[in-house]
């Protein structure tokens, strides 16, 4: 019975993919403009690259290692620098059984956005010669706990921090904190629920938006996001 059994995986092979999200004007709550262009596609992009995973589940602690790099082509609407880049990570994530059923998985991914013609900005928010490039460094913990047969639950929490490698003007700091709740009622039938509260700082860029601020404040972003899912 493979149900019950255990076993390493290794997975490497190509992939391509599309991305579609709508820019829009976080105050306004419609279609971004930009230099009298409508930009809502400006996200948009087509993503060829590979990707290789490694699995061992074989081992008193359980780990998986992950690698992947790609080419993301963006769609040009116009009134802004196409966001063209190459996209390469690398990571992996760790079990522990703290006491059954209680179960934490630390996870950690390092990756990188280096772009063909976004260019940084300087601490003066003027635009400089050199090209944009962002350095990623993800670090996760997911504590999960099986209440029932039919009832799973999981709190996480992510850090991410961002380096904008050029003078830091788009650095930032983020924290998301998240309940999901996962129930399984019959066979092939489960259903998902996310409540997520993330927060995003940036100690050096400030808020364009605020035209009324004699001197301009650090951006800041903050939210909250509920999601369901169901299978049957």
């Amino acid at each position: 019975n493979r149900k019950n059994t255990k076993e390493d995986t290794f997975y490497i092979g190509p992939f391509i993919g599309y991305h579609k999200e709508i820019y829009f004007d976080r105050d306004e709550g419609v279609d971004k403009v930009l230099g009298g262009t409508n930009a809502s596609t400006l996200y948009n992009y087509v993503g060829v690259g590979i990707e290789a995973e490694y699995k061992n589940r074989t081992t008193v602690l359980p780990y998986g290692l992950k690698a992947e790099i790609e080419k993301r082509s963006y769609d040009d609407p116009g009134g802004s620098p196409a966001q063209d880049h190459l996209y390469y990570a690398v990571g992996g994530d760790v079990d522990f059984v703290i006491a059954r059923p209680l179960k934490l998985n630390l996870s950690y991914t390092y990756s990188v956005r280096d772009y063909d013609e976004r260019h940084a900005r300087r601490l003066d928010t003027t635009f400089s010669a050199t090209t944009l490039k962002y350095t990623y460094h993800e670090i996760g913990a997911s504590l999960r706990n099986k209440l029932a047969n039919w009832l799973v639950a999981y709190l996480d929490y992510d850090l991410t921090l961002r380096t904008d490698e050029y003078v830091g003007y788009n650095d930032y700091t983020k924290n998301s904190y998240r309940i999901r709740i996962i129930t399984r009622e019959g066979k092939g039938t489960k259903l998902q629920a996310w409540l997520t509260y993330w927060d995003r700082t940036y100690p050096n860029a400030v808020a364009f938006d605020a035209q009324t601020v004699p001197a301009q404040p650090r951006k800041e972003y903050d939210g909250i996001e509920a999601k369901v899912k169901g299978d049957f």
